[in-house]
């Protein structure tokens, strides 16, 4: 019999959002600004899709796009698997949860 999988296992409910927000990968020489689209939000995490080529474990910073400036630092915790339905996407864990209204 199939594994029957827990009907919601996140640690924090999620938002379906579909916005720009900016996202900074550390790279060898430099710090690089992206334009991504966040696909969920919740307080501990977000999922995000774009072209940015982003490394399992890799620390990477976001700063939502609707006036609030605040800098999120996070990690990649998983990466969309190519030719799956969830190819450019990626899961982001914030290091510091944000707390409701930030």
């Amino acid at each position: 019999m199939p594994e029957v999988a827990p009907k919601d296992r996140r640690r924090s409910p999620r938002t379906q959002v579909d916005r720009p927000i900016t996202l900074i990968v550390d790279s060898e020489r430099s710090q690089i600004a992206n334009s991504v689209f966040a696909v969920d939000l919740s307080q501990v995490g977000a999922r995000i899709r774009s072209s940015v080529d982003l490394q399992l474990g890799q620390l990477v910073t976001v700063i939502p796009d609707e006036g609030t400036g605040a800098a999120v630092p996070s990690q990649v915790v998983w990466i969309g698997q190519k030719g799956s339905r969830r190819t450019g996407e990626a899961g982001l864990a914030f290091l510091h949860p944000l707390t409701p209204g930030r």
